[in-house]
């Protein structure tokens, strides 16, 4: 991965503030770590989630292999991160395909980790 997905990773704020004015990019991407907002929403890094919406980082970002920020979110099953994904224009519909398994679509829905978490997607208009 990249320093600033190993500070999201860890929740550690002061060296992502240090990175970020240090010209690192917000959505640079790492095949197996996703980027610094899927790594954070992984982990249920939730202030570390909001900092990298705040500096710019895309809510609906795909990387292949590591799926969405909501994706991952849903899959940890931490409601906290997935109700302010949604809140910042998180698509609950945006299905990818698994890069493990040809033709297999995940979605938030589908990767729920928790009935809770379900519930409040469809809530919120996941339909798939």
């Amino acid at each position: 991965g990249t320093p600033l997905t190993a500070a999201a990773r860890l929740g550690d704020l002061p060296t992502a503030r240090l990175l970020l004015a240090r010209g690192a990019r917000v959505d640079q991407p790492a095949l197996g770590d996703g980027s610094p907002l899927i790594t954070a929403a992984a982990h249920g890094r939730l202030e570390m989630v909001r900092f990298l919406v705040a500096a710019g980082a895309d809510v609906n970002q795909y990387v292949k292999y590591d799926e969405t920020p909501l994706i991952n979110a849903a899959r940890h099953g931490d409601l906290a991160v997935v109700r302010y994904l949604l809140d910042q224009g998180a698509d609950p519909n945006l299905a990818v395909p698994s890069g493990n398994r040809p033709g297999e679509m995940r979605s938030p829905l589908s990767m729920a980790g928790n009935p809770e978490v379900a519930d409040y997607l469809r809530s919120r208009g996941a339909r798939r």
